[in-house]
């Protein structure tokens, strides 16, 4: 049910509605136990078309959207760690991020989480892999140079490497590390499709709080603990 669909059943208008959701969804918010969480994936949308990114922090054990913060940069780690530990949860329990090749990512991960370990997701792997099989004819001598560049960054020992052959090391062990984790954002991705949904349904949420809000009320699994309508007539 749409948020005019709701409104019209009530009589209320829109904005009281999202008061309402707002105050339940903090609520239950604030009495989320995150100590357990070891796995996480990290992934950003926008909640209008082309603009107004979001980025959210998702337990991939659990499958279920831990926190949100708006922007895509390195920043965004640092605030959704900030909101994890006000949520018991403790930076050192973390073992594993699973992320796509966002440089601003990593660099956030790297900063706030010094010993985790990074896989690439294998889905946005595959999807640039395609790209790339469709581009190769008309890019052979570039590709060519790539993988001379490649073979030096190999072959030369780590005080002796560039800091471009650093990178190029340093992004293929995050994917090799895919083999060793057999992690993927199968759940980051399939909770982005419902998050897609919600959007495309409501056609443009009001502002990005309110997209926030409609994320943990869907994809959050939040425990409400409402009172029953039998607690009243006890």
């Amino acid at each position: 049910m749409t948020m005019t669909a709701v409104a019209k059943l009530t009589g209320e208008s829109d904005k009281t509605i999202y008061r309402i959701l707002d105050y339940f969804v903090n609520k239950a918010r604030a009495e989320e136990n995150w100590s357990s969480v070891k796995n996480i994936g990290v992934d950003e949308t926008s909640s209008r078309k082309g603009h107004n990114y979001i980025s959210t922090f998702v337990d991939i054990d659990k499958v279920k959207v831990l926190s949100i913060t708006k922007g895509k940069d390195n920043s965004v780690i640092k605030a959704l760690i900030k909101d994890f530990e006000a949520h018991k949860g403790k930076r050192e329990n973390i073992k594993n991020v699973c992320a796509d090749l966002s440089q601003a990512f990593r660099k956030g991960i790297k900063n706030e989480l010094p010993d985790v370990i990074i896989t690439s997701d294998r889905f946005h792997i595959m999807q640039l892999v395609a790209r790339a099989q469709d581009k190769v004819r008309l890019r052979e001598y570039k590709t060519q140079k790539q993988m001379k560049n490649l073979r030096y960054a190999l072959l030369s020992n780590p005080e002796n490497q560039t800091e471009k052959q650093k990178q190029i090391i340093e992004v293929l062990k995050e994917i090799l590390q895919y083999f060793k984790s057999r992690m993927t954002s199968g759940a980051v991705e399939g909770l982005n499709t419902i998050i897609q949904l919600l959007k495309r349904r409501a056609r443009g949420f009001g502002n990005t709080e309110h997209f926030m809000t409609m994320i943990y009320l869907k994809c959050g699994k939040l425990k409400f603990n409402l009172p029953s309508v039998m607690s009243y007539l006890l």
